[in-house]
């Protein structure tokens, strides 16, 4: 039986890497240092946290502290000011779970801040739980979705993930899970989600 449907954030429920792009431009351009292009950033930068971002783009060390904080308050204030969340998604969040019976989880690498952030822009929806990239490994490591299930009081067998990306689905893989393998927001529909008997 399934008890959970666990739901990776950037690349499926939503797409903000443009929004983390500018406001990691914005904190750059505040220390002296040059933007970030959104091509760059998608194919060497996207994957990683913000610490390895700035070790890559040779961010000297006394400033990354502070460019690190500066990118976050960025960030949230772009995506309370300009994201909405795409109402398909919304319609099948609600779908899975339609009387509350099911849990609906969010799994993310992604910082608490970022997270929390976006998860904002869903309200007045609820996720039951989330978890975020430093609380535990990070993916591909099972770690994370096994700390899910734990919080959530389920058994990782009772519970599907629905990721994009390889170290996502090796993740859930790894923690016991079966997974939906999705391309982006657009396939998070009502429709897909009862073809995979989610609904």
């Amino acid at each position: 039986m399934i008890r959970a449907v666990l739901f990776d954030l950037d690349g499926v429920l939503v797409n903000v890497e443009e929004y983390h792009c500018r406001a990691l431009s914005g904190a750059l351009a505040a220390y002296g240092y040059p933007s970030v292009g959104i091509d760059f950033y998608r194919s060497h930068l996207h994957r990683y946290a913000t610490t390895v971002k700035l070790d890559i783009l040779n961010v000297r060390r006394p400033d990354r502290s502070y460019i690190h904080v500066l990118k976050d308050v960025l960030f949230s204030r772009l995506i309370q000011s300009h994201f909405v969340p795409e109402a398909h998604v919304v319609a099948a969040l609600k779908a899975v779970s339609p009387d509350g019976r099911k849990m609906i989880g969010v799994v993310s690498n992604g910082a608490r801040e970022s997270v929390a952030a976006v998860l904002s822009t869903f309200a007045p929806y609820a996720f039951t739980g989330w978890v975020y990239g430093t609380e535990t490994l990070r993916k591909p490591a099972p770690d994370i979705y096994l700390l899910m299930a734990r919080k959530l009081g389920v058994d990782p067998t009772e519970c599907v993930a629905v990721e994009d990306r390889d170290d996502g689905i090796a993740a859930a893989r790894a923690a016991g899970m079966r997974v939906v393998v999705v391309t982006g927001p657009q396939d998070v529909t009502v429709e897909r989600m009862q073809t995979e008997g989610l609904v």
